[in-house]
Parts: C-alpha cells; structure tokens; sequence
C-alpha cells in the first residue's frame, strides 16, 4: 500500500507518534480533536501507511524483549521500523526500567538498572537515548526523550552504552542430596548446615547449574537465598550424582552481595555447553 503523502504525522518522538496534518487544496493543515476517535485513527494509520494498519492512537504497544540476560534481566532490546536496537545508558533511570518490566509483564517494585553493556553489547543499532519515564507510562513510546527522536540519537551513545534491566524476580533455588532428599529453605529451621546439588526452578521446570566459572561467591548467594550466612563450592561431590542434564546456569559470576542469582552475571539462562558432570554442588 502506498502512503498517502497529504496525511503525515508531525513532532513525535517516532514516526506512529505525532500531531496529525493533513494536505487540502495544496494547504497542509491540522485535524480538531472534537469527535476524533479510534475509528479516525484508523483511518489516518492506513493512509499514513503506518506497519501494521491495526494499530490505533500511534502504535501503543512497542514490540520489546531482553537479551543475552534471564527470562526477566539482560539487555533491552526494542523493534522499530521493522528492526531491532538498543537502548542507550545516558539518562536511563531505575523509571525507565519500571516502564520496562511493566511492559514485559513483571513486577515493577524492585527493579535494577544496569549500564555499560552489563549483559554484552547489541549490533550497535541503538534507537533510544535519553529516556526520560516517570515509571508511570504503560508503554516507553509514551515516555519523553529530551528532544532526541528515536533512530536518531545522541553523539555519546555506542553500543557499549547498551541499557539492561533486572526485573527482579525470586529465583527458587533447592539442594539435593546424594540420597535423593530435598531441601527447601523453609526446611532449614534449626540445620547448621545444608549440602548438595544446586537446582534451579525454571520455565516451569528444576534444573542445574554448570561449574564453569563458578566459585566460592556463587555459593555465598545461593547459600544467602536459602537463608545460610556462609556459602562454598563442595568438589568432592562432583563425581557422585549429577541430576538429569537439564543445565539451566551456565558461566555464573556473581559478586557475592546479590540478593538473588538473577542479579549475577551469566550465559542467558537455558544456553550451556556443559554435560551434566559439570554440575555444581554446594556447602552452606
């Protein structure tokens, strides 16, 4: 369909956004708001040749994702004009990332901003630089940019200024033991010690994490969810029983005073290149 180039869409941050014009008699001029509703809309999408001629009142749903991170952390990714990009750091605030958890449908009470490439640079597309969210908005393309319209943003941003998230949401973690026994931490009321395998709940499914890279300060996060004050990696286990080789952490490297291992840092969460003799267990 060809776009009609009397109907435009003027002084929007993107190109579905903007104050309407349209081209009468040679004579461009504005449309009066009174009675204008979504069936108008519709009708100045399609002549605007706007992709996707279903959406009304300027696209308000931003096709978005996070990379190279966990179901709910990693690098945040958005679809315009029909390819994907980056955020750019400068500016980006923990209200931005509430716009961005909300989007994807996660909790918008604790959420963690996290700069500088934090989950591995993008393609060096970036669309969006200066976001400026109140953390209300339902969607970022309802959010100010400092004047900077999307694709078309500031001289600082490279891809190693690549904006990340964390929507944090509590990682159930659980201990096996060789003989099969379970441990929860509602189970360690009055246990000085736990040990065994490391398994994580994901996509609806426990699983494993992979030794490489894994230390000492892995454990101290695992051991602190499950409510121990002192962590380490046990290796004299590792050739007794490794679980069923569904890997789901692979590259795990936390600080050791994250309050979740989906703070840390890893491979994003399902991807390994590990047999399940590499699974880790742990002393807490």
């Amino acid at each position: 369909m060809q776009q009609d180039t009397r109907v435009q869409l003027r002084n929007g941050i993107n190109r579905y956004k903007g104050r309407v014009e349209f081209q009468y008699n040679g004579i461009k001029g504005t449309i009066c708001s009174e009675h204008f509703d979504d069936k108008d809309a519709l009708v100045v999408c399609r002549a605007a040749n706007i992709p996707g001629n279903q959406y009304v009142e300027l696209r308000p749903h931003t096709p978005i994702r996070l990379t190279n991170g966990t179901k709910y952390s990693g690098r945040v990714e958005i679809e315009y004009e029909g390819k994907w990009g980056t955020i750019c750091d400068r500016d980006f605030d923990e209200n931005d990332a509430k716009v961005i958890c909300r989007m994807l449908g996660y909790n918008t009470r604790s959420v963690e901003v996290k700069q500088n490439a934090y989950y591995g640079i993008g393609d060096g597309h970036i669309i969006i630089s200066n976001l400026a969210c109140d953390g209300n908005e339902p969607d970022i393309s309802e959010c100010l940019t400092a004047g900077y319209k999307w694709s078309a943003v500031h001289g600082y941003c490279t891809a190693k200024n690549d904006a990340a998230v964390q929507c944090r949401a509590t990682s159930l973690v659980r201990l096996v033991s060789e003989d099969g026994q379970t441990t929860y931490k509602a189970d360690i009321q009055g246990k000085a010690s736990s040990t065994g395998r490391v398994e994580v709940f994901y996509m609806g499914k426990w699983g494993t994490i992979c030794d490489d890279l894994f230390d000492n300060q892995d454990s101290q996060v695992l051991c602190a969810m499950m409510g121990y004050s002192i962590g380490r990696v046990n290796k004299s286990s590792y050739n007794n029983f490794y679980g069923d080789g569904n890997t789901v952490i692979d590259d795990l490297e936390c600080a050791g005073v994250e309050t979740d291992i989906s703070q840390c840092k890893s491979r994003e969460w399902g991807t390994h290149n590990c047999i399940r003799q590499e699974n880790v267990f742990i002393d807490c």
